[in-house]
């Protein structure tokens, strides 16, 4: 006659897994999110090299070169598209980025100057820019760069004052005139450069 399980040897064992997998949980979950924060700074890494080649390319020369627009826009690390606030090259501290953000992950922002990674906000990161004479672009500046004459939708000139700009379109055509500020998304729907204010 087999002897199988009893009852109690069976609810022993399933809360010893249970133990188990509330003990590991969140030992693998760091280890993912370490790993993909060390993933994501190798693509930042990767993204310096990319615009160093290409000043070296442009070889614009005097003071710090912002790097071609549209070279930013279409450069893509590890099938991660980046994008950054402001994108530098200056002779002393070689690839400098501020406020980079890698595909969809908005609410993680990268900063990255002479080979090392820093914290946005720090304040040894903060003093190099003051340093080279750099001022990182404020919101307005930032949602301007989404502007071009030719838009038709998105972010487009008043006829009539050309110190104001507005989204226009369907949710489909315009799904960036957003900023981050304070932990939410604010939804812009017009600037007024003269007055410098988000309506």
């Amino acid at each position: 006659m087999k002897k199988g399980f009893t009852l109690v040897e069976l609810l022993a064992t399933v809360v010893i897994l249970a133990i188990i997998a509330i003990i590991a949980t969140p030992i693998i979950n760091n280890v993912i999110e370490t790993s993909k924060e060390s993933a994501n700074q190798r693509s930042i890494e990767g993204y310096a090299n990319a615009v160093r080649n290409e000043y070296y390319n442009q070889q614009t020369g005097g003071g710090i070169p912002v790097i071609d627009a549209e070279f930013l826009a279409n450069v893509d690390t590890q099938g991660n598209e980046i994008t950054c606030d402001s994108v530098l090259y200056s002779d002393d501290y070689q690839v400098v980025l501020y406020n980079c953000t890698i595909a969809d992950e908005i609410d993680k922002k990268y900063c990255y100057a002479d080979g090392k990674h820093y914290a946005c906000d720090d304040s040894e990161f903060l003093n190099m820019l003051n340093n080279i004479g750099y001022q990182p672009p404020n919101f307005i500046e930032t949602l301007l760069t989404q502007y071009s004459p030719d838009n038709t939708v998105g972010l487009v000139q008043d006829e009539n004052n050309p110190n104001i700009y507005y989204y226009t379109g369907t949710n489909e055509e315009v799904n960036n005139n957003y900023l981050w500020y304070g932990g939410h998304h604010w939804r812009v729907l017009e600037i007024d450069t003269d007055a410098d204010t988000l309506l």
